[in-house]
């Protein structure tokens, strides 16, 4: 095994190496600043010998700015080239139109610095704050609403609540009423406008490239909409789009089967012949804007007539949004919501075609309207007249059902978060076809609360069914659905009769008679699973991602 051998060290030698190192570091350090002082003071000499030797007019400029403590950029401008001028002014140009200053260039001759525009802030309330968790009970024994949560969430709520800051709540205002955040909007807007003004040209460029590679005037594919012969006729439906409106124009035409005594199997379906001049448009002389607008195209098909000149609405107003469009089963009435604030809120019209009579619907629920005697003459006939929206106007998520005997309609409204949770059935018109008015359907108590949507977490929607057979009624959150269905045909229909076993509809309890129906819910709802239903020559098509797919399959059963 070998081992090492240690040496020892002499005392004296190690002293006498230390003590020439420390020599060697010093010698070092003072060559190095030897060479920094005569370095610069050679630097110092040379400037001060060829000074004088430079051109005298430099020379003299630069000592005028010492004596004055440092001059300005204007005397420095003198020494400049042309090139280096002209460049330095194409950069401040280029600077001054950025969005963060206000102005168009800077010149050379004009040093000022560009005002530099700054966005609006808003207010920040430190002292307001938003409690999350379990709410603690007021003096009056009840408790506040605290932060969303699902009623059937396994988790519970924080005890004690903890609390959020909300300094921005104060923005928060559904009236559209409140002057101080309106300024703040305004303010916003004008801010946005100050800081892309250089973009202007450009967005015209866009908008006329985008306008290029569209057809401006074109129309939608007639569809078909058969009636029966003893409820009405048959119509061609479709929707027109004309060069320079932001609106298209519903219209529809009589099918040639309910022109003629002789239906044939071509005439149920194709559609008449198309106007082959349809996109030409016809020179008037009628320049008068106060008039109601109308096309001034030829018709597309024979026998057109508009039913919703959505145009004509928007023309005097600010903002204008169409929500559903609805025609009758008997094609006589039209039902259709519109939004007019931009909120999302819609209120719901209704319209004879052939007289043009309009309706809006108007809300008489307790929270509204109070249901004592006195306050009924608050709502009078005159208000219906005319589409008028006074006050207690229905406002509601948009979507509209009419049912089988175009007398009631099926709407959804809202509740105080701006979520739909409530269908509601309400009969607006009588056995003779005459409209009831709101204190007629105050007093006979005319509208049904069909189903309410509690958990917070799901919204609620309605449509119809492929065939029309059904009223569908969707209850959904991002992850979990539930569908309900009730039937919209009259208890005496002989075809529900027949296909009653043949569908999942036995499980309602009853012969149904187009009113107070029971509702019949098509699956459960389970975590994690999604599904759509639709009906359709007696069979149920289900899209579905039960069983953990990560797309929608589709099943169908009777």
């Amino acid at each position: 095994m070998v081992t090492r051998q240690e040496y020892p060290i002499d005392p004296v030698a190690q002293i006498q190496f230390d003590h020439t190192t420390k020599n060697m570091q010093s010698f070092k350090h003072s060559i190095i600043l030897a060479w920094f002082i005569l370095s610069t003071s050679s630097a110092i000499i040379c400037s001060a010998w060829l000074a004088p030797h430079t051109s005298p007019n430099l020379h003299q400029r630069r000592q005028q700015q010492q004596q004055r403590g440092g001059g300005s950029n204007d005397n420095i401008r003198h020494t400049l080239s042309s090139k280096t001028i002209e460049r330095i002014a194409i950069r401040r140009r280029a600077w001054s139109n950025s969005p963060l200053f206000d102005g168009d260039s800077v010149s050379m001759e004009d040093d000022t610095a560009a005002s530099v525009i700054t966005p609006p802030i808003p207010y920040r309330d430190e002292t307001s704050f938003l409690l999350a968790g379990e709410v603690p009970s007021d003096d009056d024994g009840t408790k506040s609403a605290p932060i969303r949560q699902s009623a059937s969430s396994p988790h519970p709520l924080l005890s004690p609540p903890r609390s959020i800051p909300n300094p921005y709540g104060w923005m928060r205002d559904e009236s559209r009423t409140n002057t101080t955040v309106l300024n703040h909007l305004h303010a916003e807007n004008e801010y946005g406008k100050r800081v892309t003004h250089h973009l202007e040209d450009l967005r015209g460029e866009l908008y006329q490239e985008f306008l290029a590679g569209i057809q401006e005037t074109d129309y939608t594919t007639p569809a078909l909409k058969r009636v029966p012969e003893d409820q009405g006729h048959s119509y061609w439906y479709y929707a027109r789009f004309e060069e320079g409106e932001s609106y298209p124009r519903y219209c529809r035409a009589k099918s040639s089967s309910s022109l003629s005594s002789t239906n044939t199997k071509q005439d149920a379906l194709y559609p008449p012949s198309i106007n082959l001049k349809w996109d030409q448009k016809q020179v008037t002389n009628n320049d008068n804007d106060d008039e109601e607008s109308s096309s001034l195209y030829p018709p597309l098909l024979p026998n057109e007539e508009v039913y919703l000149d959505v145009p004509s609405m928007a023309k005097h107003k600010t903002y204008l949004a169409v929500g559903a469009i609805a025609i009758s089963p008997n094609s006589k009435y039209l039902a259709y919501s519109t939004d007019e604030k931009g909120g999302e809120t819609c209120q719901i019209y209704v319209k004879d075609i052939e007289s043009g009579k309009e309706w809006v619907l108007h809300d008489y629920d307790t929270k509204n309207v109070p249901h004592d005697d006195d306050s009924i003459d608050t709502i009078t006939d005159d208000d219906d007249d005319n589409g008028d929206t006074n006050n207690n106007v229905l406002e509601c998520d948009g979507s509209i059902v009419w049912n089988d005997e175009s007398d009631a309609l099926y709407y959804v409204t809202m509740d105080d978060t701006h979520r739909p949770y409530r269908l509601y059935r309400r009969q607006i018109f009588d056995s003779e076809g005459h409209w009831i008015d709101d204190v007629e359907n105050r007093k006979k108590k005319e509208e049904e609360l069909l189903m309410e949507e509690n958990d917070e977490l799901f919204n609620l929607r309605i449509s119809k069914s492929f065939d029309g057979k059904y009223l569908l009624m969707r209850c959904s959150s991002k992850e979990s659905s539930e569908v309900h269905y009730v039937d919209l045909r009259p208890g005496d229909n002989e075809e529900y009769e027949n296909d009653n076993d043949d569908t999942v509809a036995s499980g309602i309890k009853g012969k149904p008679d187009g009113k107070n129906k029971e509702l019949v819910c098509i699956a459960k709802r389970q975590p994690k699973v999604l599904y759509r239903v639709t009906h359709c020559r007696g069979y149920w098509l289900v899209q579905t991602n039960i069983g953990n797919l990560p797309n929608l399959s589709l099943k169908s059963c009777r």
